[in-house]
């Protein structure tokens, strides 16, 4: 009986310390979720102020978001990022975007911004002096806003094209929307047309720039102004 009672007694006593053991770990565990969320930001705001001395053709890249396009009121050319993270992992955390930054590469004439964090989504509000020529590329997304002139080659994967030009600085402008519509209201010479789910507006302006748009899931609206 005596050697039942010690058996017990140390089974008792194992798991005992097993669930000790395994309190110290959640305990441990909890402890360091907190840390992390305390130090890490799955939200955060960039702000950057560009020379544009000497810079003729501005590209954007991005992933995921909207970029938002405007007609500078000053000489330099301005970038804000709202940056979200997107939620990952089992626990569906957002991400840390702590660390995150624009990519500014300049090389002669040409500028070159981009974002392209696959765990995050950011929207811009990009202000640029009047340049040779934007580029602007988006994977997922909305890309509106204004511009006073310049060439334009738009990009986009899947969303909405929805901008306004300058009657008298466009020459030649197509719009392609290869799943969706494509709408150019103001200019001359309109014409649309569609080819099962494609639809491709071509029209004029004034001026003598270029302006070509083509998204493959979604819409373009372009007014002339």
């Amino acid at each position: 009986m005596t050697s039942q009672n010690d058996l017990h007694n140390r089974l008792g006593q194992s798991a005992a310390a097993a669930v000790r053991g395994l309190i110290l770990c959640l305990t441990l565990t909890i402890g360091a979720l907190i840390a992390t969320s305390a130090t890490a930001a799955s939200e955060a705001v960039r702000e950057y102020s560009i020379d544009p001395d000497g810079v003729e053709a501005v590209v954007i890249r991005a992933a995921v978001g909207t970029v938002q396009l405007r007609e500078g009121q000053g000489d330099a050319i301005t970038v804000r990022l709202d940056i979200e993270g997107s939620r990952t992992g089992l626990l569906r955390r957002r991400a840390d975007v702590s660390e995150m930054e624009l990519d500014i590469d300049r090389r002669g004439s040409r500028l070159q911004l981009s974002f392209e964090e696959a765990d995050a989504k950011a929207d811009w509000i990009v202000e640029l002096p009047r340049m040779g020529a934007v580029d602007v590329q988006l994977g997922v997304g909305e890309i509106r806003g204004e511009l006073a002139g310049g060439d334009l080659d738009v990009r986009l994967g899947v969303g909405e094209v929805d901008l306004q030009l300058s009657k008298s600085a466009i020459g030649r402008i197509a719009a392609t929307s290869g799943v969706g519509s494509a709408r150019i209201s103001g200019g001359d010479d309109s014409v649309e047309s569609r080819k099962i789910v494609t639809e491709t507006a071509r029209s004029r302006g004034a001026g003598e720039h270029r302006v070509d748009i083509k998204v493959g899931v979604g819409e373009v609206n372009v007014q002339l102004r």
